[in-house]
């Protein structure tokens, strides 16, 4: 398993697979599996539930990748934009009409903006007056988000550590903003109006053993105002609990040197674990909460 979305209201939580064939629909009460469509073999990444409509996206990071659209209540296929059209696709995300989305490309300076009901897709550079490339070792970019406004995107970029700043009107760049080491995942507090990023592999100067931050970039100045730093290693997945005035942040823990598990897990592999941190004070809340391995994706129940 490897992205989990909760559904807005909180009743159901799907689960897509980096190695499987299907998209899961689960009881958010019980925590049972309550539906479950065939998407076919791929590695899916990334699932985006869309907010007008009972539909989800879901991309193949396959290097020669698809994104299929599923209605969630019946758990059918609606849509598939088939192979060939992209590469890695990870990131997704969509305007406030939903009438177009967009993907990132894992690897290169470019994104997808896909228009649904035409059909077309478009290679958009993340760069200004640079032609868009599939190179890897440009930018990298992984994970793609709206602000709340919908004025701009963000994009996170793993390779050139940076956040990237787009006019979501005309599709160019606005800002660069550096971050940490090998930036990822992204969650946005309305309450706080801030962007938290996971930068996986930062240096940790308060302790010096572990590994990662979490930048806080103000939505208003698009500023950096706050770096935390906690007893993290490798941290991927965030989630914000705006109601609770919370963050979770889920640690990885999949390099060998990191901090030994405390227990034996049935999965392969060393065990991570995650942090809850009040967004007001910054305080931890815990210390090292233990999880199976390799946990990446985080989601809220409201």
């Amino acid at each position: 398993p490897h992205n989990i979305k909760m559904s807005p209201d909180g009743k159901y939580w799907y689960v897509c697979f980096s190695n499987g064939s299907w998209l899961q629909k689960y009881d958010a009460v019980a925590d049972t599996l309550v539906g479950e469509v065939n998407i076919s073999a791929g590695k899916w990444n990334v699932i985006y539930l869309s907010r007008l409509h009972p539909y989800a996206w879901v991309s193949d990071f396959s290097s020669n990748g698809r994104i299929v659209l599923v209605d969630i209540n019946l758990m059918t296929v609606l849509q598939t934009f088939a192979s060939g059209l992209f590469s890695n696709p990870h990131g997704i995300t969509a305007t406030s009409t939903e009438d177009t989305l967009y993907a990132t490309s894992q690897y290169g300076n470019m994104i997808y903006r896909i228009i649904p009901g035409i059909p077309q897709i478009d290679n958009i550079p993340l760069q200004n007056g640079v032609a868009p490339v599939l190179t890897p070792g440009l930018l990298d970019p992984h994970e793609i988000m709206f602000s709340p406004d919908y004025r701009y995107y963000f994009v996170t970029c793993q390779t050139s550590n940076e956040l990237r700043v787009m006019d979501a009107h005309a599709d160019t760049l606005l800002k660069v903003i550096p971050l940490g080491t090998f930036p990822l995942e992204m969650a946005i507090s309305k309450q706080h109006q801030s962007l938290f990023i996971t930068c996986q592999e930062d240096a940790n100067p308060l302790y010096s053993f572990f590994k990662g931050s979490v930048y806080v970039v103000d939505l208003n100045t698009l500023t950096v105002t706050h770096k935390i730093y906690e007893r993290f290693y490798q941290p991927h997945g965030l989630a914000v609990d705006d109601t609770r005035d919370l963050l979770y942040v889920a640690s990885t823990n999949a390099n060998p040197s990191g901090p030994a598990p405390h227990h034996v897990s049935e999965c392969a592999g060393r065990n991570g674990f995650f942090h809850v941190i009040r967004m007001s004070t910054w305080e931890s809340l815990t210390s090292n909460a233990e999880l199976s391995v390799f946990p990446y994706s985080v989601s809220t129940k409201p």
